[in-house]
């Protein structure tokens, strides 16, 4: 039971989401700098964001059942170091 949004305003629902799910997009990214847990599907692309998944940026799922268990479970990815990756960029919570 999770919504897909295809049109809206990308940083307006990611400012106020807890969770953010996807595969590899600069939207990720985006998505940690507003402090969105993040997981990821195991599906094409995924190579791209091997940098988050080594450095526990974000969780892994392979399949429905295994994002069930990421997002049922206590959540300890570590923080993004924002500066490293956006500095000079304007904080969507303010």
């Amino acid at each position: 039971n999770f919504p897909v949004v295809e049109k809206a305003v990308l940083h307006e629902l990611q400012a106020v989401s807890e969770y953010q799910i996807g595969v590899y997009s600069t939207a990720i990214f985006e998505g940690l700098m507003m402090d969105c847990m993040t997981i990821l599907m195991k599906l094409s692309g995924i190579e791209y964001m091997e940098f988050l998944i080594e450095n526990d940026y974000v969780k892994l799922a392979a399949d429905g059942n295994d994002l069930l268990n990421i997002i049922g479970s206590p959540f300890a990815e570590k923080k993004m170091d924002k500066d490293y990756f956006f500095s000079g960029i304007v904080d969507f919570h303010d």
